[in-house]
């Protein structure tokens, strides 16, 4: 998280691997989802403001969903195959989660993060593989270049993915923000169609 200069939202994600890891270390071998209320409780903590902020709401909300659509989703088949039908389990569930926070704070709902996260993901994952070489190798200068040139390439094609909204304006639509109301009865439907 230092490396990369960290927002509040990577540290977030940190200390849920943190609180992950810590357990797996001391042979805790709980459920993901208990390192995940672990760091939002401490989080919540150390600064209680913070549960307002739509990105808290966003990075729990978008964790609970991805485990959740793991728990669910067993696939059988080749690796390929696999990968694809955890991929769009996991971001139609985040996009199910998120969309009535989407609509609140941002006023629009989208459909392309199903599409755009079968290609941010594999990016996302390159970029960082790159980007830690290059930090490892930092005092070599030929593998520093080519670690450098695959991070800029892997992060370039990351941020332009995102124009697919631009070229598809379907994808994403306007709406008034939805009343409190909606999203408990949204949330408390969501849940009962889970249990």
């Amino acid at each position: 998280a230092c490396v990369v200069n960290a927002g509040p939202s990577v540290w977030r994600a940190t200390a849920m691997a943190v609180a992950y890891l810590a357990a797996r270390l001391l042979d805790h071998r709980s459920p993901p989802w208990n390192a995940m209320a672990v760091s939002a409780a401490l989080l919540a903590c150390a600064a209680p403001l913070d549960i307002r902020n739509v990105g808290f709401a966003l990075t729990f909300g978008a964790t609970a969903a991805i485990l959740e659509a793991a728990h669910r989703v067993r696939a059988r088949g080749s690796v390929a195959a696999t990968w694809v039908l955890a991929s769009v389990a996991a971001s139609l569930a985040a996009e199910i989660v998120l969309l009535p926070i989407g609509a609140a704070a941002f006023s629009r709902v989208t459909a392309g993060g199903l599409v755009l996260n079968l290609v941010a993901v594999p990016l996302l994952r390159i970029g960082q593989i790159a980007g830690l070489a290059l930090v490892c190798m930092d005092g070599v200068g030929w593998a520093a270049d080519a670690a450098a040139i695959v991070a800029t390439a892997a992060a370039r094609w990351l941020v332009e993915s995102a124009s697919l909204v631009d070229l598809l304006p379907w994808l994403a639509s306007r709406v008034p923000p939805p009343p409190s109301f909606l999203l408990v009865a949204y949330y408390l439907a969501l849940g009962m169609a889970l249990w």
